[in-house]
């Protein structure tokens, strides 16, 4: 498959990782496979499969992130959430029966991504809100991110100051939440090892390695978590956006942490990971 201008890629001259001015940019950018799609192919040409995690006891949830999704033009495959109050929790396990659920489910389906061969994917939770321009917005996102990323951060919260990187696009030093990412390349197969290896808060363990990592974070953020009952802590929850200026709860009131600088969260939340 060629590039837009019909040329086939001259893979010996257009081999450098530096793009050159005055050579022909669809032809060097397809000599890496993720860019060509990612730029090519639209913004959901760079995912393979688009997952969407819901607990059966919450069809309330799938129905409205459904229809989210199908706003934002995503076709995701609805993955079957652990329900962490049916089971008996390990003995040495102290953060509760919806941590545990939730750091399950998202290891099975990394499972699935890596026993697929997949190669990059996109993890949903059932709470996922997105911004109305959502398919033009990770299109730039992805655009902007450098050629060895591992993680995009489509919605979180940072809690350590992350790095401006340009395009829309931070550098995380450490972000939580799991509502909405794309992890891609051998960093599936690292970030099952890292939750595989840990207990705890699935956001929490990730947040601890992310430094060894290409982990980027969309600015401001896609996506957000929407009013409900937290499956994690039992509490009513308003929209939560975490620092993104542009949306604010349906009722008008800021439910956002104080003292948010960007998408920086500067003082620190009893449990962050809901």
């Amino acid at each position: 498959m060629n590039p837009p201008c019909g040329h086939t890629p001259d893979r010996k001259t257009l081999r450098d990782t530096t793009y050159r001015p005055g050579a022909c940019r669809p032809c060097w950018l397809a000599c890496n496979r993720d860019d060509y799609r990612r730029l090519w192919g639209g913004a959901a040409a760079a995912v393979e499969k688009s997952y969407l995690i819901n607990l059966a006891r919450r069809p309330d949830r799938l129905a409205a992130a459904l229809a989210g999704m199908v706003a934002a033009g995503i076709t995701p495959t609805v993955f079957p959430a652990v329900d962490g109050r049916a089971l008996p929790l390990p003995v040495t396990w102290k953060a509760g029966s919806g941590a545990y659920g939730c750091l399950e489910s998202h290891k099975r389906v990394l499972e699935d991504a890596i026993t697929g061969g997949l190669d990059c994917v996109a993890v949903y939770e059932d709470d996922v809100t997105f911004v109305p321009d959502f398919q033009a917005r990770l299109a730039a996102a992805l655009a902007a991110l450098p050629a060895d990323w591992d993680c995009l951060f489509l919605g979180g919260q940072h809690r350590r100051k992350p790095k401006p990187v340009g395009g829309g696009v931070l550098r995380c030093a450490d972000c939580h939440r799991t509502h909405a990412y794309v992890v891609r390349g051998k960093y599936i197969r690292r970030l099952y090892q890292i939750w595989a290896s840990n207990q705890g808060h699935a956001d929490h363990i990730w947040g601890r390695y992310q430094h060894e990592a290409n982990v980027y974070a969309a600015d401001p953020w896609l996506c957000g978590q929407a009013a409900g009952q937290s499956d994690i802590n039992g509490r009513a929850e308003g929209e939560r956006w975490w620092g993104s200026a542009r949306r604010e709860p349906a009722d008008g009131g800021d439910r956002r942490l104080p003292e948010m600088v960007g998408n920086v969260t500067q003082t620190k939340e009893v449990h962050p990971g809901e």
